[in-house]
C-alpha cells in the first residue's frame, strides 16, 4: 500500500509540475541525462509546430532540421548535470523548418527529484526575434542620423562635390555592410557618369585604374544597376545571376552577389544613383530605407556644394573683371601721367629755346608755340 501511495503521489506531483509548465508562455523542454526529451510544454509544440509523438524520446539535437546542434550549446548542456552548472542566454539564430528565420534565447537549469533521486535539465526557449528587429531598427536609425550629420558637417570642409560624394558612399557601405559602392549622376547626354567609388571597392578591384576611370564615364544606363535610374525607384537584387537584365561585369571587376540601387532625386526627377553591392546574406528593406534617407541628405549636400562652387566661380569672375578694369585704368593713368611729363619737358625746352632766341636779339615767331599748335588743331 505504501508503494502504491508513493506511485500515486509521484504521478500527482508530475501532473502538477506539467500543469505549471503548460501555463508558462515560453517554450520549455525537460531533458534527461542523455539530453533526450522527456517532455515539453504546450507552448513548445505550438511555437515549433511539432507533436509530442515526434518530440518525446528524441535526442534534443536531432529535433527539426538539427537546428539545436550547436557545439557551444552541446558543451554547455553537457556540464549542467555533472557540474551543476547553469546556462544563461545563449542566442541561436536559425531558419526553422516550420516558422522561418528566428532568433532564440536559451537558458537551462538542473532539476533534482528527491523522491526517486533523479535529475534532469529544464530548458527555457525565448523568441527574441521581434526584440532584435526593433533593436536593429533603432540602431540603424541612429546610425543613419549620425551618417547624415557627418555628411553635412564634412560638406563644410570639402572642396568639391566629389569629396562630398566620397564621404557619403563610404557611409552607405558602412551602414549596410556592403563590400562595394559607387555614386554617379546622369549627364547631359542621358548617360551615366560615376562621381566616386567607395574605398572598399577600390581595394578589391583588379581592373587597371586607367581602364576603370575610362569605363566609369558616359556609360549606357542598363543592366541590374541601371534599373533604379530607369524605373526611378529603389531596387534590391539578391540573386543577380538569375536576373533577366544582367549584363555581367568587366574583366577584373568584383563579381556581384547582391545589389541595392537607390535613385538620387531632385525636384521630382532622377538625377543619379547610389549603388551598393555584395552585402553578405543579401539586402533587406531596412538597408533600402537607410540608404534612401542618406540619399536625400546627399542630394541636399551636393546642391549646397554646387551652389557654393557657383558662387565661388561668380566671385572669381567678378574679381577677374575688377582686376582687368583696374589694369586698364592704371594703363590710362600711366599714359596720362606720361603725357603730362612730356608736356612739362616740352615746355621747359621751349622756354629754354625762347630765352636763347631772345638772347641772340631775335624775336620768337609765336609767344607760346604750344597754344598756337592747339589753336591750329581746332
Amino acid at each position: 500500500m505504501g508503494l502504491q501511495n508513493q506511485v500515486v503521489t509521484t504521478a500527482k506531483a508530475r501532473e502538477y509540475a506539467e500543469n505549471i509548465v503548460d501555463t508558462v508562455r515560453e517554450p520549455l523542454v525537460v531533458l534527461n541525462a542523455d539530453q533526450r526529451v522527456i517532455s515539453a510544454s504546450r507552448s513548445f509544440y505550438q511555437v515549433f509546430q511539432v507533436t509530442p509523438e515526434e518530440t518525446e524520446g528524441q535526442l534534443f539535437y536531432d529535433l527539426g532540421n538539427r537546428q539545436w546542434d550547436i557545439p557551444k550549446l552541446r558543451e554547455s548542456l553537457g556540464q549542467i548535470l555533472p557540474k551543476n552548472r547553469v546556462l544563461d542566454d545563449i542566442e541561436v539564430e536559425h531558419d526553422f523548418e516550420t516558422i522561418g528565420r528566428k532568433t532564440m534565447l536559451l537558458s537551462a537549469r538542473r532539476l533534482y527529484r528527491e523522491a526517486n533521486e533523479t535529475q534532469s535539465i529544464l530548458l527555457a526557449i525565448e523568441d527574441i526575434t521581434e526584440r532584435r528587429r526593433v533593436e536593429e531598427q533603432i540602431r540603424m536609425k541612429s546610425a543613419v542620423v549620425e551618417a547624415i550629420n557627418k555628411v553635412f558637417q564634412e560638406t563644410l570642409v570639402c572642396e568639391t562635390e566629389e569629396e562630398v560624394a566620397h564621404i557619403c558612399i563610404n557611409m552607405a557601405e558602412e551602414l549596410t555592410g556592403s563590400k562595394y559602392g559607387l555614386i554617379g549622376e546622369i549627364n547631359e547626354a542621358g548617360r551615366f557618369d560615376t562621381i566616386t567609388y567607395g574605398d572598399l571597392g577600390w581595394a578589391i578591384c583588379r581592373m587597371p585604374e586607367s581602364d576603370a576611370v575610362a569605363l566609369s564615364k558616359d556609360m549606357e544606363i542598363r543592366g541590374i544597376w541601371g534599373q533604379a535610374i530607369l524605373k526611378g525607384k529603389s531596387q534590391i537584387v539578391n540573386d543577380p545571376a538569375s536576373y533577366p537584365n544582367r549584363v555581367g561585369v568587366p574583366e577584373g571587376h568584383p563579381q556581384i552577389t547582391s545589389f541595392l540601387g537607390v535613385p538620387l532625386k531632385h525636384a521630382g526627377s532622377t538625377i543619379g544613383m547610389i549603388g551598393l553591392a555584395n552585402k553578405e546574406g543579401g539586402y533587406e528593406p531596412a538597408d533600402q530605407e537607410a540608404v534612401e534617407s542618406l540619399s536625400v541628405a546627399l542630394v541636399e549636400a551636393l546642391h549646397r556644394k554646387g551652389a557654393e562652387e557657383e558662387l565661388k566661380q561668380h566671385r572669381y569672375r567678378l574679381e577677374e573683371k575688377v582686376r582687368e578694369r583696374t589694369d586698364e585704368l592704371r594703363a590710362i593713368v600711366n599714359a596720362m601721367a606720361d603725357r603730362e611729363l612730356r608736356m612739362v619737358e616740352l615746355k621747359k625746352t621751349i622756354k629754354k629755346l625762347r630765352t636763347q632766341i631772345e638772347s641772340a636779339g631775335l624775336t620768337p615767331v609765336a609767344d607760346d608755340p604750344l597754344k598756337e599748335m592747339a589753336k591750329g588743331k581746332r
